[in-house]
C-alpha cells in the first residue's frame, strides 16, 4: 500500500510539474506546445491534465479508506471466572426437596448435621478453650448455644413443636431446614474472629 502511494503522490508531482513550469519557455513549454498541437488546443491539455489529477485523486482517496488500514488486533480480553459463593452447596442442600421429606432424607439430614456437628463441636473448642470431649459434650447436650433452633438440630432428638412448624411453615421453610440454618448461623457467630475478637 505505501509504495501505490509512492508512485501515485510522484505522478501528481509530475502532472502538477507540467502544469506549472510548461506554461513559460524552455524545454518543458516546448514539450506542453507539443501536447497542445497533438490535441489540437490548449483547452484538451488542460482536460487532459485535470483528468490525470482526477485519477490520481480519486486512487488517493480510494487507498485510504478504513477497509485498507491494516491495524494490530488486541487480544481477547481475560473474563472473569465464575466461582461459587461460600456456602451455596449447604444453601443448595437443605434448600432440596429431599432434605425436607421426612422419611427419604433421613440420610442427607444426618449427613448435613454430622458435619455442622463436627464444626460446632472445633468452634466450641476454639472459642472456649476446652478439650475436644468437653466440647462434644457441650454440643450434645445444647450448652454451646443459647438459640434453641441449633441446639434441637444437633442433638436430634427435639421433635418441633406445633408453634416451630407453624412458624418455619409460613417462613416457606421445614423445622429441618429451619434449624439446619440456624445451626450454621451459630457456628459461624462464634467462630474466633466473627465477633472481632482476633
Amino acid at each position: 500500500m505505501k509504495r501505490r502511494r509512492v508512485v501515485l503522490g510522484a505522478a501528481g508531482v509530475v502532472l502538477l510539474g507540467l502544469a506549472l513550469l510548461g506554461s513559460g519557455d524552455g524545454p518543458l513549454a516546448d514539450l506542453v506546445d507539443a501536447a497542445v498541437t497533438a490535441l489540437g488546443n490548449d483547452y484538451l491539455f488542460l482536460v487532459a491534465i485535470a483528468a490525470g489529477g482526477l485519477v490520481v485523486a480519486s486512487a488517493m482517496v480510494v487507498s485510504g479508506r478504513s477497509g485498507n488500514l491494516r491495524q494490530a488486533r488486541m487480544p481477547d480480553p481475560e473474563r472473569p471466572v465464575a466461582v461459587p459463593t461460600p456456602g451455596a452447596g449447604f444453601d443448595d442442600r437443605i434448600g432440596s426437596v429431599r432434605f425436607g421429606l421426612p422419611v427419604v432424607g433421613d440420610s442427607t439430614r444426618e449427613s448435613v448435621r454430622e458435619r455442622l456437628r463436627t464444626s460446632a463441636v472445633d468452634v466450641t473448642m476454639r472459642s472456649e478453650g476446652c478439650s475436644r470431649e468437653e466440647a462434644e459434650r457441650m454440643v450434645a447436650d445444647g450448652r454451646w448455644t443459647d438459640d434453641p433452633d441449633a441446639a434441637a438440630f444437633l442433638s436430634g432428638s427435639n421433635p418441633a413443636s406445633f408453634p416451630e412448624l407453624l412458624g418455619a411453615g409460613l417462613r416457606g421453610e421445614t423445622p429441618s431446614q429451619r434449624r439446619a440454618r440456624r445451626t450454621a448461623e451459630e457456628i459461624v457467630a462464634r467462630a474466633p474472629g466473627a465477633r472481632g475478637d482476633g
